[in-house]
């Protein structure tokens, strides 16, 4: 059984516009989108130029500034500085800086956010809808696919880390690349994480880097996922071409088989001299090595190019 994620997302009025804030523990500071900031009024904004490297050392962040906001939450406000920026994957996400500043207790078992001031505390509820919110995941590098191939490629998150998330791919990019993406249940490692592209067509197939590949949500915490694994006797080196015999827990040899097969009998007697007439024809059991069927072919006459010699069929009187 796969437990609930570990993000968690909290309600809170941010100059009284009512926002879903996503607390991201991998994040070392807060971040607002910009397209809520256009519609704050008298609000603290510094313009500045920066860039961000997230914690797998290869995305960055582009900031434009920090504004100074007051965030509502429950009876208490909490003022905040967060990082401007338009390539965030959520609208507002609270991190390190604010979780620390007001000492808050995330509780994954009751479902609840405690939040400390010096004046007071409180106890919000958590966000029961966040199956509602879609993260994007996109491609790290190029992809080139040659026909009739599969590749394991290498998506980058905007969240740090989730231990199961769902998994729906990009209906658009599998219409128009001609791909097949399954829907999975993926686990997010420093903003990494992996899935699989079919190419079946005849020709080749090329994703550019920084393509969506498809959307993540996290399963709300009264859902139950079970993931199916592939069994360890599978050899691993090819994924593509799994053993039928590891899938169907066929016997190795052929002894087990007939022992298997002459199971059912009570006689012991019986038993023997059956299983000495399966062994004495077991060539015609064994699929284990193909055999090549030695046929001779009939007599003829090769004519080469030209047609057999035969004799035409003429119409001739009946009474002779």
């Amino acid at each position: 059984m796969i437990k609930p994620s570990s993000l968690s997302f909290i309600s809170a009025f941010v100059h009284n516009i009512h926002l879903p804030c996503l607390l991201d523990t991998g994040a070392t500071h807060s971040f607002i989108h910009t397209s809520i900031v256009r519609h704050l009024s008298d609000v603290s904004i510094t313009n500045i130029k920066q860039r961000f490297t997230l914690a797998d050392g290869n995305t960055n962040v582009n900031i434009t500034g920090i504004v100074h906001l007051n965030l509502r939450i429950g009876q208490i406000t909490t003022p905040i500085s967060a990082f401007i920026s338009k390539s965030l994957s959520h609208l507002c996400i609270l991190g390190q800086d604010w979780l620390n500043k007001y000492s808050v207790d995330i509780c994954q078992f009751t479902q609840q956010v405690i939040i400390h001031t010096a004046e007071s505390s409180v106890k919000i509820p958590m966000d029961h809808c966040i199956n509602q919110h879609h993260f994007p995941l996109k491609s790290t590098i190029a992809i080139i696919i040659p026909p009739q191939h599969e590749r394991i490629i290498e998506l980058q998150s905007p969240i740090s880390s989730s231990p199961q998330v769902i998994f729906r791919p990009n209906r658009v990019l599998q219409s128009h690349n001609l791909v097949a993406i399954p829907n999975a249940l993926l686990s997010i490692n420093k903003y990494r994480t992996y899935t699989t592209v079919v190419n079946p067509t005849n020709r080749i197939c090329r994703i550019p880097i920084n393509t969506t590949i498809g959307t993540f949500t996290i399963p709300p915490p009264n859902l139950e996922c079970h993931s199916i694994t592939l069994s360890p006797t599978i050899d691993q080196s090819t994924p593509s071409s799994p053993s039928l015999s590891s899938d169907l827990n066929v016997p190795t040899s052929m002894d087990n088989i007939f022992n298997e097969s002459l199971a059912h009998l009570s006689d012991p007697g019986q038993k023997l001299i059956l299983y000495q007439l399966l062994k004495q024809y077991q060539c015609l059991f064994d699929t284990s090595v193909p055999s090549i069927a030695n046929l001779t072919a009939p007599p003829m006459i090769n004519t080469g190019s030209h047609p057999p010699v035969h004799s035409h069929v003429y119409r001739t009187d009946p009474i002779k």
